[in-house]
């Protein structure tokens, strides 16, 4: 696949989503504005031709200002706002304009690329920097650590996708083991393992959690992955999330639980303060 101006507007908006820490935070909020102003006016002719997505994604970008007006919030925060709404049309303009003529692995390849690139740097300067990697607030090449965590495991789903073609990672014929597509699969299954040692690295259990399960879909025989993968499962997975978070104030005070996430993960079982301060707002019923 030749490189195209369309390939390098998917680059463009990658690099909106993390502020890399070399350049201050005016340059990025100065490169991200102009980037999806650019985008958005590029691809807004085919904003109809997606009217069942753009139109509610735009409703929402408008609640989302509204509020920051509502609530008095700065000229910067309102600001924010609404190019973040303009970020998520964006996505979907452009994706839907690039699948038109690419496969979705095309896609994938170019974001796995550049945010590799960008993690392999991340993750050199572990070497040459004297990080406080216990310190919660200390700031990396890319982010902080949730955010070093959260793009490893992204990357490594990314991985895992490019190599998803070949169904098995390996067969046993005549008590022999022979694996497939042996360079794709064990790169990104030593990638992801490599990724949840930088999570630890960091101290971010979360991010700790999400390789292990990654790593252990992938070596999951393919009918089980393929039965996972379905609409119907998906749903019922995310809907069982959304009750457990609803649930999750009788959930974290069980004695079981309490242990496990406070004695393994030394983590406060009110989620670092997160259930308290849900608490006020919900109570505050704010627009």
């Amino acid at each position: 696949m030749k490189f195209k101006i369309i390939q390098l507007d998917v680059i463009l908006l990658c690099l909106t989503f993390y502020e890399i820490t070399l350049f201050t935070h005016s340059f990025y909020l100065t490169y991200k504005y102009i980037v999806l102003s650019y985008l958005f006016i590029k691809y807004i002719p085919t904003f109809f031709k997606l009217k069942q997505v753009m139109i509610p994604t735009a409703l929402y970008g408008a609640v989302n200002v509204i509020s920051s007006i509502i609530n008095h919030m700065s000229d910067n925060q309102i600001i924010s706002s609404f190019f973040f709404a303009i970020q998520v049309m964006v996505i979907f303009l452009l994706c839907d304009r690039f699948l038109a003529k690419n496969d979705v692995i095309d896609l994938a390849r170019i974001v796995f690329v550049l945010f590799f690139i960008i993690l392999m740097i991340n993750d050199a300067m572990f070497l040459f920097k004297d990080y406080r990697f216990y310190y919660p607030s200390e700031v990396y090449f890319v982010g902080n650590k949730f955010i070093v965590s959260y793009l490893h495991c992204f990357t490594s789903a990314l991985a895992f996708l490019l190599c998803s073609k070949t169904e098995k990672m390996f067969t046993v014929t005549e008590g022999k083991l022979r694996f497939e597509a042996m360079p794709t699969k064990i790169f990104a299954f030593g990638f992801s393992v490599f990724s949840l040692l930088i999570c630890r690295q960091v101290t971010c259990s979360t991010g700790v959690i999400a390789c292990a399960m990654l790593i252990t879909t992938m070596i999951l025989p393919y009918f089980i992955k393929k039965v996972i993968s379905r609409e119907k499962i998906i749903i019922i997975f995310t809907a069982a999330i959304n009750f457990v978070l609803i649930g999750c104030y009788a959930l974290v005070n069980n004695s079981f639980l309490h242990d496990i996430i406070y004695g393994y993960f030394e983590k406060s079982a009110t989620w670092t303060g997160r259930l308290a301060i849900w608490e006020i707002i919900l109570t505050k019923n704010r627009f």
